[in-house]
């Protein structure tokens, strides 16, 4: 068994973007589904802002920015997967302490 590097143009620009795919699925007919940090760096905060975002990049390469709305700061997409039927699935995550 081998591999093959796959250099896909979504992925090249995320990176010189710097973000960072943190999940992805591929469906049957290759429609790939990315959850990827869209977060920035503020140095006058000191801190990174985490924005967790969708990506639907279809076969013949058309990409589909999906917007999920989540309402806290402690709330984002944390899985991603397509069914067999084409169909897309994502959950949600969310932290908070539990007394």
């Amino acid at each position: 068994m081998t591999w093959k590097e796959d250099d896909r143009e979504w992925h090249t620009r995320m990176l010189s973007e710097s973000s960072f795919a943190s999940k992805i699925a591929i469906g049957a007919d290759n429609t790939t589904a990315v959850i990827y940090n869209g977060g920035t760096y503020d140095e006058a905060e000191d801190g990174y802002t985490y924005n967790q975002k969708l990506l639907v990049i279809r076969p013949g390469g058309t990409e589909n920015p999906i917007d999920i709305p989540v309402s806290g700061d402690d709330k984002y997409p944390q899985a991603v997967g397509i069914a067999d039927s084409g169909r897309i699935f994502v959950s949600i995550s969310c932290s908070r302490e539990l007394n």
